[in-house]
């Protein structure tokens, strides 16, 4: 592939990630003031509070706060990038004021997507380490506003795209999406918050897929019957029969004598480089492909199988296996990013060719003769999709103690046709009273 330099690792352990710190190493001339306590003032020495001036207190206390209320349900989008509808995201920003007044200029939202990679190009660059960017923005308050002591509460809603890739973790690189809201007081506070959201992606299960393998020079076929999807921490059924097992001609059978499984996850990642270093590539716009291979399930089998020695023969077997949740492992993915998971399943199958002759003397001895079959499938390891409901095939509630129409009203008067006029029902006088003055 022309401007790409392949690297490929192999192992069966996470690769270490190094963490890159990204602040300025200056100081800012604005106030901010965030959620969570930085590391500076950790390492502060505590003092008393008959120590400590009320104006110093009052300038490292926080004028406002911000929380985050989600209402929508778990963001989950069904069905392959080209076909899903996506999701639907939906909460309350809360902006709580601690004095009595305080102007805020601005108030945002921003929707952020994040990619990184855990081999950059140039180690201690945040540029090459990280990628970010903006889906969706939220402009709450673009004028000056005064907010009075208390919680001011604001909606926000956006329709998440179908195609967008999910929320994903591997070895390599790592995907991620988070909502950071900012507010502007018209004194220099820069009041900041951020939470991470987990986008994920569920292929609904369908009909099991059947696969046939062949493995000449002898008559030994295995069918195979497994499911089109697979689950992160939980387990999946494997039905497997192995045909052809005897051989009459030659007077010879074959005997299982272990199978065994494994699952392989496949990570590739691009790294590009940033603008300001192009020279490490020896141009603008290429990146380097790193790959890793890595076991995240495994397991064997050395008995349990059903048997039949009979004209063809026969073996048949059912397995379970699973991707643990300790693994780690990673859901497929193939996002434009340069970020691609894949999995495959291997299933290994250990032979021994026995003589097994149809005379009185009917001693079956082993001529040495051993194989082992093997087989790989793709296996789609996707998130568990709860109800298995997309927010456009959702029907609103049915109210069945409502009737279908308006109550009918009886008419004092008697029945009156639909052709004949309905006359209107005189009304009568006010009544009189006597000894009131006028």
């Amino acid at each position: 592939m022309p401007g790409r330099i392949s690297l490929r690792y192999t192992h069966h352990s996470n690769p270490s990630t190094a963490s890159v710190d990204s602040s300025s190493p200056h100081m800012s001339l604005k106030r901010r003031f965030t959620a969570a306590t930085g590391h500076g003032e950790s390492q502060r020495p505590s003092f008393s509070s008959k120590s400590s001036s009320p104006r110093a207190s009052s300038i490292a206390s926080n004028p406002a706060s911000i929380r985050l209320s989600l209402e929508s349900p778990p963001l989950v989008c069904y069905g392959n990038p080209k076909d899903s509808t996506g999701a639907l995201l939906s909460g309350l920003i809360h902006l709580d004021v601690l004095p009595a007044s305080l102007t805020i200029d601005s108030f945002n939202i921003v929707l952020l997507a994040e990619a990184f990679t855990r081999r950059p190009i140039t180690a201690h660059c945040p540029n090459c380490n990280m990628r970010s960017e903006e889906i969706h923005k939220w402009n709450i308050i673009s004028e000056p506003v005064v907010l009075t002591q208390g919680t001011s509460s604001y909606p926000f809603s956006y329709h998440i795209p179908g195609n967008l890739p999910a929320s994903n973790t591997n070895p390599l690189g790592r995907i991620r999406y988070s909502l950071q809201a900012m507010a502007l007081s018209s004194e220099g506070d820069e009041i900041k918050f951020s939470q991470e959201l987990t986008i994920s992606r569920s292929i609904l299960p369908g009909p099991e897929r059947h696969s046939v393998r062949i493995f000449p020079p002898t008559n030994l076929s295995a069918h195979l019957d497994l499911p089109n999807v697979a689950h992160i921490g939980g387990d999946f059924p494997l039905k497997i029969r192995l045909d052809g097992v005897v051989c009459p001609e030659k007077e010879t059978r074959w005997r299982l004598r272990k199978i065994s499984w494994r699952i392989d996850e496949f990570s590739q990642v691009i790294s590009p480089c940033c603008p300001h270093h192009p020279s490490k590539l020896c141009g603008d716009g290429k990146g380097v492909l790193h790959e890793d291979v890595r076991i995240v399930g495994s397991g064997e089998l050395k008995g349990g199988w059903k048997a039949d020695y009979g004209k063809d023969g026969r073996i048949e077997m059912e397995l379970f296996p699973g991707i643990p949740a300790h693994s780690n492992a990673a859901c497929d993915i193939d996002s434009p990013c340069g970020i691609k998971v894949s999995h495959n399943l291997v299933v290994e199958m250990i032979v021994a060719e026995e003589h097994c002759p149809t005379g009185p003397h009917r001693i079956i001895t082993a001529t040495g003769a051993a194989r082992v079959l093997r087989m790989q499938f793709h296996l789609v390891v996707t998130a568990r999709g709860g109800l298995g409901i997309s927010w456009d095939e959702e029907q609103p509630p049915i109210y069945s103690n409502i009737p279908p129409a308006p109550p009918s009203y009886i008419i004092p008067m008697g029945e009156v046709s639909q052709n004949e006029p309905m006359n209107p029902i005189p009304l009568e006088d006010p009544p009189v009273y006597e000894g009131i003055a006028v």
